[in-house]
């Protein structure tokens, strides 16, 4: 449901389409980190919901709390995903590490030594 194609191609103004924002947050209650990737490949598909992205990953990511930080690490150091997609996942992170600083600002670190 959270990836359906026809939900997320629904009205906006209609019931179907925040179906799938829902099954979003459920994930993100249910901690299940395997749904990291699922979600954040959306980015590249939907780029008009990016307002949408932008508000939402970052509360379901930190309903997973811990569970997402080793999932996001690695997407964001993925070099076959989009810059769009790991710039929600690096959001994701900053929403984390409110709860989780010290595992969170690795991945910062990590980045800042391979940065040209």
């Amino acid at each position: 449901m959270a990836t359906d194609p026809e939900l997320l191609n629904a009205d906006k103004e209609g019931i179907s389409f925040w179906g799938a924002v829902h099954a979003w947050r459920a994930l993100g209650e249910l901690k299940a980190a395997e749904a990291i990737a699922p979600l954040l490949d959306l980015c590249e598909q939907y780029e008009e919901l990016d307002l949408l992205f932008d508000q939402e990953f970052p509360k379901v990511f930190t309903l997973m709390g811990a569970s997402a930080i080793s999932g996001l690490k690695g997407y964001i150091f993925d070099d076959s995903r989009g810059e769009i997609s790991h710039s929600y996942a690096l959001s994701c992170v900053e929403a984390i590490s409110v709860t989780h600083r010290k595992e969170c600002l690795e991945i910062y670190c990590e980045l800042l030594r391979q940065a040209d």
